[in-house]
């Protein structure tokens, strides 16, 4: 089966036919919709979440409660290094 001639490959190819067209000519909703789907990392929906209670791993189980505030620092300081870190890695990909 030739995937490229399949009417959902074409109607797929006219969407992203429009959408260039759209951007090209600064449709301002095009421009935004593209950059929140193609680059996430800068102009996607941000998303704050907090945990609190326990969380659990084939590893190790750890009580979020039972930390003082010292440790919560710390441990949010190695969890950012390893966000950014992770990041970074996002944004080398795509050059």
């Amino acid at each position: 089966m030739d995937l490229l001639n399949t009417p959902r490959r074409r109607i797929v190819d006219k969407a992203e036919i429009g959408l260039e067209k759209g951007i090209e000519n600064g449709n301002a909703t095009l421009i935004m919709f593209a950059l929140s789907k193609l680059a996430k990392y800068f102009y996607g929906d941000k998303v704050t979440v907090e945990h609190t209670g326990t969380v659990r791993s084939e590893q190790i189980t750890v009580d979020l409660n039972k930390l003082n505030p010292e440790q919560l620092r710390d441990l949010a300081a190695i969890l950012g290094k390893a966000k950014q870190e992770e990041k970074q890695g996002e944004i080398e990909d795509k050059e």
